[in-house]
């Protein structure tokens, strides 16, 4: 991955105009979404398909950015800035596997009280070295996100723009604050990532 500053990234992961394009330079085939977490599911998908391994969520950005041309408000230059211990990739089965247990315990609304969301997010933003801005949502978040924030929409967390992102999942940390550790370890199966050591998913959940 680039670390040149002029490297894109999406900051809007809402329908662009005429939808988002990636071409897979591997096949030449051209993958269009009309929400960028369409899009990118999609190309993980193709490279699954075509025995390909998965890219990385930057470079798809980066290319996407440049092939949609969405203009300033879809796509930003990634800060000059690398984070120990983010994740590599993202494969198509983690991807799902994460997205059809995180998407259950919303459709039932199993989430926890938002005291305790309140004090994991205070962990995230305040104390955590691996808070960022940097990527986020390698494993589906931003599909979710309409309906987390109709959910929550009376007691929302607020939006630190700079430490949106938990640099070891790639998720963005005011909805996994929410989530029961059951729920996470059910979707993270054996891969789980290295969090930091202090951090509130190695602690049990207030009423287990």
């Amino acid at each position: 991955m680039s670390e040149d500053t002029k490297y894109m990234v999406v900051r809007d992961f809402e329908a662009a105009r005429g939808g988002w394009r990636y071409t897979v330079p591997e096949t030449g085939f051209t993958v269009t979404g009309e929400f960028f977490s369409e899009l990118y599911a999609a190309v993980l998908r193709h490279c699954e398909a075509n025995g390909l391994p998965a890219p990385y969520q930057e470079d798809i950005e980066d290319a996407a950015c440049r092939e949609t041309n969405p203009g300033p408000k879809k796509c930003r230059p990634r800060p000059p800035k690398k984070v120990a211990g983010a994740l590599p990739y993202l494969t198509v089965a983690l991807a799902e596997r994460f997205l059809r247990s995180v998407w259950g315990a919303i459709k039932d609304r199993k989430i926890v009280p938002k005291e305790e969301a309140e004090r994991r997010y205070k962990i995230c933003t305040e104390d955590c070295p691996l808070a960022t801005d940097v990527g986020g949502c390698w494993r589906g978040c931003n599909a979710i996100a309409k309906t987390a924030d109709k959910l929550w929409a009376k007691n929302p967390l607020p939006d630190i723009e700079e430490k949106r992102v938990c640099a070891a999942c790639g998720c963005l940390t005011r909805y996994k604050a929410w989530l029961h550790n059951s729920t996470l370890d059910h979707a993270e199966g054996d891969e789980r990532p290295k969090y930091w050591e202090k951090c509130w998913r190695y602690q049990p959940d207030p009423e287990e």
